[in-house]
């Protein structure tokens, strides 16, 4: 799938983001397999972001990846902008992309994207558990000071971690 062109030349920053649920089969698997977004200012060369997000092959996503992707290098400033959503290397089962937006950049734009270390759905979590998960930052600045990660399980308990 491919847009139109998208005129962004009055964003000094341009984040994309996008909902996305997927299983891909990874058997047979070609070299650089993924599933992609490219970015052009010319519908002829383009910058791929893979956006798999490590999630392994044959996994059952019930709750869709809310992505973001920061395309401001190939984005900003510029009169016409082309997406598309393609995956290359695998030939089985689906990926939906929905909510596609455009968006300007925070400076710092710091979120959990994933539980990591533990299903995503119907979990019976114990004290002894260590949670991981992914953070991102889709904002235009650098991290380059530790922070913290805060947050609930059922809405209950707190959990905080210095990183």
């Amino acid at each position: 799938m491919q847009t139109a062109a998208i005129n962004c030349s009055g964003k000094s920053s341009v984040i994309l983001r996008f909902q996305h649920t997927f299983r891909y089969n990874s058997e047979f698997a070609a070299t650089g397999a993924g599933l992609y977004v490219g970015v052009s200012t010319d519908g002829e060369k383009w910058t791929d972001y893979n956006v798999t997000n490590n999630v392994p092959s044959a996994t059952d996503m019930f709750t869709p990846i809310n992505q973001e992707v920061n395309i401001t290098k190939v984005a900003a400033r510029q009169q016409k902008v082309y997406l598309r959503f393609y995956w290359k290397g695998y030939y089985s089962w689906y990926w939906m992309v929905d909510d596609i937006e455009l968006a300007e950049a925070y400076n710092k734009d710091l979120a959990i994207t994933r539980l990591t270390s533990h299903n995503e759905e119907e979990n019976t979590f114990t004290k002894n558990d260590v949670l991981a998960v992914t953070v991102k930052n889709s904002g235009i600045e650098s991290i380059r000071s530790n922070f913290k990660v805060v947050g609930t399980i059922d809405g209950k308990k707190k959990f905080l971690q210095m990183l």
